[in-house]
């Protein structure tokens, strides 16, 4: 603080003071004041000579430069778990950035403390909402893949579902009616075992609270016949009610939740059935322990830390892994110590139209113009980063080939055959650098084209408020399906607070119902991909969604480390991954 007020002192340069002013600058009273220069004289950081006599001021030089001082505690707030407190200063001492930053990554990897493996690695933002029931995103969704267990599991291998926490199940003729059989011997991670009435109570709690329609609306009763058998009736035959229990929105929560959120917030420190369990999640890191007493085999890795980390990527270039045998970071740094995995997700990054709005949007031409005023292949170009291929659908190994149908004058044709008169479109997105690039970016070339546009950013979950959907004309967004493809695009079109869902208009949604009905009845995964295909392909005629681009998912690690597979979501399972030493 005396540093930034007397910032034009020149090194070794006395300061003239009086300990009125000092009290006025640090808060405090003069004799606490007194007791605060005498101590940082003590360590070495200041000479002070008191002013003698009336209207005499006192001397103040300072020893340190403030670089020294910042780095030094900037370190210490790390070691104190404390990364918000260390990054509000290194932005208050950007001269230190570089030197933090660089000491900094050499904190990540994997680390053998008192002989426990633990893997610690950065990420951009906290992880603060990791209750099941409400999860939406990829980075969530696999955390609580760590933490929770599912009745029953997708093998994506075998394309089957499997047993998981039950370890059978039966169903009616007319599949109406199942009953599963529960494992037993299963513990939550506060020690009580897993029974029937977790279960009733979880997807009791999902029918009232869930914003996931799909699996709540198919469920019209649950009984617990048993300690470890519990029967669930659905409202009428769904192929898709097995698919939709792997999912991790159906997650087994302990029945005393409301007792344990009086002590802990549950959606940050959530408490299930998984290999590993929460041990700290605040705004400046995620700390998992593995569960010595899991009922499918204790993980090999003793933990995860995840450090919070706003512009980890941005300073890539300071990593150095030939310093550190055993690393592991979810983006490409390009060096050959590392072992790389590459893939292009299912799934891309799209824009939609809100045709439930009233507006100019509702003119096809205006879609048209905004469709042929954009360059994919130029986004890509300018954006670069995980932006991999342009997209024509949400999948990469689609049949139909990109054929770039960028053309300035047709836009400019539509627009001037559109009813649009200069009105101001509104752009929406949520949080997330690459999604504000990408808004920035489509900003500017519609613009060009004479489209007036203002762009709206906001956390996720305001995004997915019905008042705030209902405000937006356009929204770019992205998509990535998990392991079960057909079924994470009848969520994607289901899901009245999704984006797509929301935008459609009467006809529009009456043409998704009926080919998400067609996928209810359907067993073949198959010929559910073949529904919903035709209903994407619909809406892309209709100019209903605009796709932009397929994004590249990259993971570089160690070739000591083993059991590391990159997941659908471009994530991984820690409890198969193990360090060979």
């Amino acid at each position: 603080m005396l540093k930034k007020q007397y910032h034009l002192a020149q090194e070794g340069e006395w300061v003239p003071i009086t300990i009125d002013e000092l009290s006025t600058l640090l808060c405090c009273t003069k004799r606490n004041t007194q007791l605060v220069v005498n101590k940082m004289r003590e360590n070495g950081l200041i000479e002070w000579v008191p002013g003698k006599g009336r209207g005499n001021k006192s001397k103040l030089r300072f020893l340190q430069p403030i670089s020294g001082l910042a780095l030094q505690r900037a370190k210490q707030y790390v070691k104190e778990q404390k990364m918000v407190e260390a990054f509000r200063l290194i932005d208050e001492v950007q001269i230190i950035k570089y030197e933090f930053s660089e000491w900094l990554t050499q904190q990540f990897g994997f680390k053998n403390n008192e002989e426990k493996d633990i893997l610690r690695y950065p990420f951009y933002r906290p992880v603060l909402r990791l209750d099941p029931t409400f999860v939406n995103r990829r980075t969530e969704a696999n955390l609580v893949r760590q933490i929770f267990n599912t009745l029953v599991k997708y093998d994506v291998k075998k394309g089957l579902v499997i047993p998981q926490l039950a370890h059978f199940w039966e169903s009616s003729d007319c599949k109406t009616f199942w009953r599963f059989y529960l494992r037993k011997g299963v513990r939550f991670h506060h020690g009580r075992e897993m029974t029937s009435a977790d279960i009733v109570f979880t997807f009791r709690r999902i029918i009232s609270e869930s914003p996931f329609e799909s699996i709540k609306y198919m469920i019209s009763d649950l009984i617990a016949v048993s300690k470890y058998v519990v029967e669930i009736r659905l409202r009428e035959p769904n192929s898709l009610f097995l698919l939709h229990l792997c999912l991790e929105s159906c997650s087994i929560l302990p029945f005393d939740l409301k007792e344990l959120n009086q002590n802990q917030s549950f959606e940050k420190t959530p408490i299930g059935t998984g290999p590993f369990r929460v041990n700290k999640n605040d705004e400046s890191l995620l700390i998992l322990e593995a569960y010595d007493y899991y009922f499918e085999g204790r993980p090999h890795l003793d933990g995860i830390e995840m450090w919070v980390w706003p512009d980890y990527k941005g300073d890539s270039h300071l990593l150095k892994p030939e310093t550190n045998d055993i690393y592991f970071m979810d983006f490409e740094m390009k060096q050959d110590s590392l072992k790389q995995m590459t893939n292009i997700e299912q799934g891309a990054t799209y824009l939609t139209f809100n045709l439930k709005k009233a507006g100019p949007l509702q003119d096809a031409h205006l879609r048209a113009a905004i469709h042929y005023g954009l360059d994919r292949e130029k986004l890509i170009r300018e954006l670069g980063r995980i932006r991999e291929i342009p997209a024509v659908c949400f999948f990469p190994s689609s049949s139909q080939p990109f054929k770039n149908e960028y053309d300035l004058v047709r836009a400019k044709s539509y627009l001037a055959q559109s009813s649009y008169s200069g009105e101001t479109i509104h752009l929406y997105t949520y949080e997330m650098k690459s999604n504000e690039e990408n808004a920035r970016w489509i900003a500017n070339e519609l613009r060009e084209i004479g489209i007036d546009i203002q762009i709206t950013i906001l956390p996720i979950t305001e995004l997915s408020k019905h008042v705030v959907r209902g405000e937006t004309d356009m929204v770019v967004a992205g998509e990535v399906f998990g392991d079960q493809v057909d079924l994470g695009m009848v969520e994607m079109f289901s899901l009245s607070h999704g984006y797509i869902h929301n935008h459609l208009g009467e006809e529009e949604e009456r043409m998704v119902q009926y080919f998400l009905s067609l996928c209810k009845k359907e067993e073949s995964s198959d010929m559910r991909m073949s529904y919903l295909i035709q209903l994407q392909q619909k809406l892309i005629e209709q100019n209903q969604i605009l796709f932009l681009y397929h994004t590249r998912q990259t993971l570089q690690h160690s070739h000591l480390l083993n059991g590391v597979i990159l997941n659908s979501w471009g994530k991984v399972d820690y409890q198969n991954i193990w360090i060979k030493r």
